[in-house]
């Protein structure tokens, strides 16, 4: 993915974690300091159902920002190319 592409796609991820979280964040917040296990599950569902994509259990557990978010997105996104 383009560095253009990826700047779009962080615009989008962190759109729909600020509208699910209802507060502003920057990509590297860590959603330990913003929400709890709960939002974070919410939000990996958010983002699986916005770019019908999977994201597995074993990808879960890496997701501590909405720039790690980004990154499991873009490469489900690449490989589905």
């Amino acid at each position: 993915m383009m560095k253009e592409e990826q700047d779009e796609l962080m615009e989008e991820v962190l759109a729909i974690v600020e509208e699910h979280l209802d507060q502003s964040v920057e990509p590297d917040t860590l959603f330990e300091s913003v929400c709890d296990e709960l939002d974070v599950i919410e939000l990996i569902m958010a983002m699986e159902e916005e770019f019908d994509i999977e994201i597995y259990e074993d990808e879960e557990d890496l997701v501590k920002t909405p720039r790690d978010l980004m990154r499991i997105v873009s490469s489900k996104l690449d490989d589905e190319m």
